[in-house]
């Protein structure tokens, strides 16, 4: 998130502000589908990634000095259950970045108040069943919760369909399913360098992974390089 969608949110708002003030809601929507788009393309793989080497990755970083083998189990346990919040942290924040433009701080305030509570509330009901790893998944769940009431909000305001089209598309569809085959094979990969050690499983698995999915991008027709 740090590295591409808070650069993508700087990015499109100032063209955001510019639709915004010509009143040219169609733009404003289509320029929020594209940085849509381009966040997916990123995340989704990403997300898929992180979930397929969740251990190696802990192991390579943390499991050192007193950080036991059943400290890293508790950490991957906690970051795959905080990964289905990736995207709706990102999508949300792209959205809050819409309202801006449209010159209403009022109303991401409002919302996150509520994902807030409702965060608290996830907490309270998952802790006890799943322990860590229920609020890691509450976190996930108020994220995605934040994304859906902005996007509600946004298009009543618009009276456009801003993104609920475009992620039914071809592309979302294609791209979703490049990740999971990117996700298959980077486990079973990882699986068998693991021996090799943390260090040569994750560079290898990383580097295969990103090629197999861009190889995927381009055979599938939905490479994306830039925003228009």
């Amino acid at each position: 998130m740090g590295l591409f969608v808070v650069s993508v949110g700087s990015v499109i708002l100032p063209r955001l502000s510019a639709h915004a003030a010509a009143r040219d809601t169609e733009s404003f929507a289509q320029t929020l589908r594209e940085s849509a788009q381009f966040s997916l393309f990123i995340l989704l793989p990403a997300t898929a990634g992180l979930f397929a080497l969740a251990q190696p990755i802990i192991q390579l970083l943390f499991e050192h000095g007193n950080f036991s083998p059943e400290d890293t189990h508790l950490t991957g346990y906690a970051l795959i259950n905080y990964l289905p919040g990736l995207v709706g942290y990102a999508l949300a924040y792209l959205l809050t970045r819409a309202f801006y433009a449209l010159q209403d701080t009022r109303t991401p305030l409002l919302i996150g108040a509520v994902t807030v509570a409702l965060n608290v509330i996830l907490d309270y009901a998952l802790v006890g069943p799943m322990g860590v790893g229920g609020l890691a998944l509450a976190t996930s769940l108020a994220g995605m919760a934040n994304a859906l009431l902005l996007l509600f909000v946004l298009e009543r305001r618009l009276s456009q369909n801003v993104w609920r089209a475009f992620l039914a598309s071809s592309k979302v569809a294609k791209m979703l399913s490049a990740s999971v085959l990117m996700g298959v094979a980077v486990h079973l990969l990882a699986l068998w360098a693991s021996p090799l050690g943390e260090l040569f499983t994750v560079g290898l698995s990383v580097a295969v992974g990103a090629s197999f999915y861009m190889g995927l991008a381009r055979l599938g027709g939905f490479f994306i390089v830039r925003i228009k």
